[in-house]
């Protein structure tokens, strides 16, 4: 979880969506919602954090001063040049093995088999330097079309009485928002339920369709 892990990654994520649902939500959806919303704020924060929580995502406010954040800085710098070296990829999954002849030993950490090595640490230099600048641009495509067939029924729902369908698609956009956050710190690619997301948006996208077409229909009628 986001607390007993500590990630700063997610919790950041977390603001990232709790900010988009208040500004891209229609306003009647919010609102159905704020009551949940500021119980689960308050209880997050009265009671599920342990003391020491909030001095650790303090840290983020001074990422080269905490050697974690620091280190995410030297690994995109290390990422960048390795994928300059091979612009159509090293391989997938082969970030780590590549790892060493990038990075200073005391940035690399020993695996299960007690080789020294390091993920990226990024989601979009995971792709780019396991799969090149091809591989890259075909998941950018696929996400990037994901959204926008997401934010089109957002944009197309009725905002005083948005149907279950539009609901969703709003929840899964605000969710690949998140979960983009996330890997500008986390490699966080091989997640399965994003690319669920794509297979989902196509399907909301033909359930919406004919909801829509009624809806302007009765607005011409």
């Amino acid at each position: 979880s986001i607390v007993s892990t500590y990630m700063r990654t997610y919790f950041l994520a977390l603001c990232i969506q709790l900010t988009l649902m208040l500004f891209l939500l229609p306003r009647r959806v919010v609102l159905r919602m704020a009551p949940v919303l500021i119980f689960g704020a308050g209880l997050f924060v009265f009671r599920l954090t342990p003391e020491n929580y909030w001095e650790w995502i303090a840290t983020i406010k001074t990422p080269t001063e905490e050697g974690s954040a620091n280190s995410r800085f030297l690994i995109n710098e290390a990422s960048r040049k390795m994928l300059m070296d091979y612009p159509f990829g090293v391989g997938y999954r082969n970030y780590p093995k590549v790892s060493p002849r990038y990075l200073s030993r005391e940035l690399l950490t020993v695996d299960a088999s007690n080789e020294a090595q390091r993920s990226a640490h990024n989601t979009y230099y995971s792709i780019a330097c396991e799969t090149g600048i091809p591989g890259l641009a075909i998941w950018s495509f696929a996400f990037g079309g994901t959204i926008w067939l997401l934010r089109r029924i957002r944009k197309t729902a009725d905002p005083e009485q948005p149907s279950r369908v539009a609901i969703h698609a709003m929840g899964l956009e605000l969710g690949l928002y998140g979960w983009l956050a996330g890997g500008l710190t986390m490699s966080e690619h091989e997640v399965d339920p994003a690319f669920w997301f794509v297979a989902f948006a196509v399907i909301l996208t033909r359930l919406h369709h004919p909801q829509a077409q009624r809806r302007s229909s009765h607005a011409y009628a």
